[in-house]
């Protein structure tokens, strides 16, 4: 495998399983969009655990605080919404 750091946490877990070698050939495949692997590069690591960003925050997107995050932005679209309709029904009026 020529990346391993890129992969997510349930991916490098999958490795393990009985078509890990065939799971790493695909996630790391240049021409299925990995990076291409150059001697001597390492990926630019964003977090103490050598991953960049981008893999970081797909790992937490479905843990808790990401999901009260999302549901507190769609709470307030909604209140600002609302708060529209109802100042454009007063200035019909």
């Amino acid at each position: 495998m020529a990346q391993p750091w890129l992969l997510s946490d349930r991916t490098r877990a999958a490795l393990g399983g009985p078509d890990g070698q065939l799971l790493a050939l695909i996630a790391t495949a240049p021409g299925l969009g990995a990076p291409e692997v150059r001697p001597g590069a390492h990926a630019q690591s964003t977090s103490g655990e050598g991953r960049p960003l981008a893999t970081a925050v797909a790992d937490t997107v479905a843990t808790g605080p990401s999901l009260a995050l999302i549901g507190a932005l769609a709470a307030i679209a909604v209140g600002a919404m609302a708060a529209r309709v109802i100042r454009r029904r007063r200035s019909s009026l």
